[in-house]
């Protein structure tokens, strides 16, 4: 078994729930509210080590009642934290949510995790060299994501990039990324439309676009094709650029990555009785990396991460309902055998 260091944020997540979120300037009354432990970086820990995955969280929290909280919860679920920093005069990460049936807004208080800086990281480089999987997200500085890549490219260590929230990034650090996993809006994001042609993806960076072409929308009726038709294009053009590389998640659709020899791999969705999807994306990418890490080849690695994804999405809270190794296996199980791997035409 390969070892994990996740590098990421830790937040404590505070949930507001109301019948309807409130207008600017509105103030309504409040049904519940509750504490979970969060940050994309401590969700993707918790999950990894939830399999059976050997998992150091590197990152930073305050000297407060919130980061003794989420240090303890980590130390619970088998990760070890002993390069996790507390700073004084910082306080711990925390995002505000405001909850109210299907839709929610969140206001995210970066604290500590803004800690998470290179020269941190260079402090704990021994410990960090002694993994072989780096997963990281784009809740710490930027620079520090560098750092982290660029250390494992020079030290032969695979890294995983979960690009949540989007951002650009440099094409010259992607290619040094080993698997890069954006969910649909994400990759219409940070790939600009009609950008892969036979040239990469802008000149320096993959640049934040709005994922469609240049050209407006049309009704197909006109003979032109319509925007759902152009997007599957452009996420086409997208995957095959960077085959085995680009892993692009689709909630209910499933996972699409593209083969080397040009076919577009589809991992279905599992079957759920979807309770709350907070958390289904974290899942997923721990899950991914401790299947790397146990030694399966990404196509079985892939079917693994996305029951695992659906077992989280019956659960509400992103970590309080990430499941176990015998969890997924069962889910595995439910599915015919030929369903966890398919060559998916439907894209050209």
């Amino acid at each position: 078994m390969q070892r994990i260091a996740v590098v990421g944020s830790i937040n404590m997540d505070l949930v507001v729930t109301a019948d309807r979120i409130p207008l600017a300037g509105e103030t309504l009354a409040g049904q519940t509210v509750r504490h979970y432990p969060g940050g994309k970086g401590a969700n993707q820990a918790v999950a990894a080590a939830r399999l059976g995955g050997i998992v150091q969280m590197f990152g930073c929290v305050g000297e407060d009642a919130n980061g003794e909280a989420l240090l303890r919860n980590l130390t619970a679920a088998g990760v070890d934290i002993s390069c996790v920093l507390r700073r004084s005069g910082v306080p711990t990460g925390m995002a505000f949510i405001t909850a109210a049936q299907t839709d929610n807004t969140i206001v995210i208080i970066a604290g500590a995790n803004a800690c998470v800086t290179p020269a941190y990281l260079e402090a704990q480089q021994a410990a960090l060299l002694q993994a072989d999987i780096f997963l990281l997200q784009n809740e710490i500085p930027q620079e520090s994501n560098d750092y982290i890549i660029r250390l494992a490219s020079k030290y032969g260590k695979t890294v995983i990039l979960n690009p949540a929230p989007a951002r650009p990034i440099a094409i010259e650090l992607l290619d040094l990324v080993r698997y890069f996993t954006p969910n649909e809006h994400e990759a219409r994001l940070i790939f600009r439309a009609g950008a892969f042609g036979d040239e990469r993806a802008g000149e320096d960076t993959c640049e934040v676009g709005n994922g469609t072409s240049d050209e407006p929308a049309v009704d197909a009726s006109n003979g032109k094709l319509p925007e759902r038709t152009r997007d599957q294009a452009d996420l086409k053009k997208i995957l095959r650029r960077f085959p085995e590389q680009v892993i692009v998640t689709q909630g209910a659709q499933g996972v699409r990555t593209a083969l080397h020899n040009g076919d577009i791999l589809h991992i279905p969705a599992y079957p759920a009785q979807v309770v709350d999807t907070t958390g289904a994306g974290d899942t997923f990418n721990g899950a991914l990396a401790c299947a790397l890490a146990q030694g399966r080849v990404l196509p079985e690695a892939l079917a693994y991460a996305n029951a695992a994804a659906s077992c989280a999405t019956e659960h509400a809270g992103a970590q309080v309902g990430m499941p176990n190794h015998a969890e997924v296996l069962e889910r595995l199980g439910q599915v015919e055998p030929d369903a966890a791997e398919r060559i998916d035409h439907t894209l050209g």
